[in-house]
């Protein structure tokens, strides 16, 4: 296992960890370059100031351009593709913009197909709540969400402000963020299951493949978590943004990594004066960092500004060591593709925002079919990537699945109250390596 500090910038605690050799596989999810005397975790933890000060709340304050303004002229460039980037307004006309168009569509009323959504709006609101009736009616639950009533529990909180399935988002919010349609999901965020916002933002040329945030969507809908009203699992929307940042690579130093998120921050010149930017995850798809050629991903934190707190993926990196740990000789064994090591990474480090920490053998032992352990080897890189030897999916992965999953008890961890970089930007597990 390889282990993390908490370091402050210019006191030289950053150095190479000598154990960097142990495993190319360990490195691309555990923690490497930076010594650590306590937890094993790929995050790291950058105190600026003393702990007493308390981290501020993630402010809108990124240039937000007109919404006449198209993707291509805010700088995406021609060869990049825009993945099903498109926006819904409050009568639900779509306006699509693909990866050949000059902007917006110029018939902004034409009729578009029926949304099989049942949360999809008609512009109208009877009790004022700031929730669309037919949107209300959708949720499928007059005891929680009457259209004809401001605050239908009778709890002093008006429905528009309740965050009934208690993952950080209120209603209003979850209606809002539906008015954009997110990079994979089919539905809009649902007020009764657990919705994550993730802005996804790219270096030039290092656009994520949608098989592979699928599979991510996929780990995240396969959790246990119960929302409300028979609600199970936890919605992903990867709603893309800037695809066309500079290429850069990194070394031990912070300040380069945290001025990239804090640089980077919610644009979406198209999105609805109500889109809820300050509740997104901050995830990055960088190049690599030169210091640790075979890191895949880490979570940034600084202990004032959120702004500067997120989640690098280093894609040249994952493209470089993957595939691996296949055989090609009888009896075959499936290789790791790069596609699976790179959605690995991504629900890996997603987990860490949610203030998981890794499966470690602090306490008994480590499940390596839980996404969240750091695989030393072959053989648990494969039970981590394709559930090899697993049929329990309380473990995690299982060999039926063979993608991503989290054991039940990491699942039952998650905290969606406290996420990194939109209401913390400190980790708050104690360091103490007992995360599962």
């Amino acid at each position: 296992m390889i282990g993390c500090t908490k370091a402050k910038e210019g006191n030289g605690a950053e150095m190479r960890n000598p154990w960097a050799v142990l495993s190319i596989l360990a490195l691309l999810s555990a923690c490497g370059g930076e010594e650590n005397t306590g937890a094993v975790r790929d995050a790291y933890v950058l105190s600026l100031l003393d702990a007493g000060d308390l981290p501020r709340n993630r402010r809108d304050t990124s240039i937000r351009p007109d919404a006449g303004v198209s993707l291509r002229d805010q700088g995406v460039p021609r060869d990049v593709q825009i993945v099903d980037v498109a926006i819904r307004d409050a009568s639900n006309t779509e306006r699509d913009l693909s990866a050949n168009d000059a902007g917006p569509v110029e018939q902004e009323d034409a009729a578009v197909p029926p949304d099989p959504d049942p949360l999809s709006e008609i512009g109208v609101d009877t009790d004022g709540d700031g929730l669309d009736d037919a949107w209300e009616r959708g949720a499928a639950n007059e005891q929680l969400l009457d259209w004809q009533s401001r605050d239908t529990d009778g709890d002093g909180i008006t429905d528009d402000r309740e965050d009934f399935d208690e993952d950080g988002l209120t209603a209003a919010q979850e209606q809002a963020a539906g008015r954009m349609v997110s990079m994979t999901a089919s539905h809009r965020p649902h007020p009764f299951k657990r919705d994550l916002l993730i802005e996804l933002d790219t270096m030039e040329g290092r656009i994520v493949a949608p098989e592979v945030l699928q599979i991510v969507v996929d780990a995240y809908d396969a959790l246990g978590s119960e929302g409300v009203d028979g609600h199970r699992g936890v919605a992903i929307h990867f709603f893309g943004d800037q695809f066309d940042l500079e290429v850069q690579e990194f070394d031990q130093n912070f300040e380069p990594r945290q001025r990239l998120l804090a640089g980077a921050g919610p644009v979406f010149g198209d999105a609805p004066d109500d889109f809820p930017m300050s509740e997104m995850i901050h995830v990055v798809i960088a190049s690599r960092r030169r210091d640790l050629d075979t890191r895949g991903g880490e979570v940034i934190t600084h202990a004032d500004d959120i702004d500067r707190t997120g989640v690098l993926i280093y894609a040249d990196t994952i493209a470089t060591v993957f595939p691996r740990c296949g055989l090609d000789d009888p009896p075959p064994v499936p290789f790791v593709t790069v596609d699976e090591a790179m959605a690995g990474t991504l629900v890996h480090e997603i987990g860490h925002t949610l203030q998981l920490g890794h499966d470690t053998a602090v306490g008994g032992g480590v499940n390596p079919w839980n996404i969240m352990s750091v695989p030393s080897g072959c053989v648990p890189t494969r039970q981590r990537a394709h559930g090899e030897g697993n049929e329990d999916p309380v473990r995690g992965n299982t060999e039926a699945a063979s993608a991503p999953r989290f054991s039940l008890e990491a699942a039952a961890l998650m905290n969606f109250t406290n996420k990194l970089s939109v209401e913390t930007s400190e980790l708050v597990d104690g360091d103490d390596g007992r995360e599962m």
